[in-house]
């Protein structure tokens, strides 16, 4: 599975909230998520994480956390 850089960056995100042990909630917005992250089309990036399954999302919650097949790629890319 090739991933854009845009795709790692805030993969790579959500990976470090997960090593924090903190949820990965954002309380901007999303437009405001992808100039922290400089990403043009944050909104692309995340369903894109989120078809692949590497991110999910709890709906109650408004939290969004790395899956543990995002976990496998983020540590199989550190090693390279």
């Amino acid at each position: 599975m090739a991933l854009h850089s845009t795709q790692i960056i805030a993969l790579h995100w959500f990976y470090s909230s997960h090593e924090n042990g903190e949820p990965a909630s954002y309380k901007g917005t999303l437009e405001h998520f992808g100039e922290v992250l400089k990403i043009s089309d944050p909104m692309n990036v995340l369903m894109s994480l989120l078809d692949m399954k590497l991110i999910s999302i709890n709906k109650n919650k408004f939290e969004v956390s790395i899956t543990k097949s995002g976990i496998q790629l983020i540590e199989s890319l550190k090693k390279k």
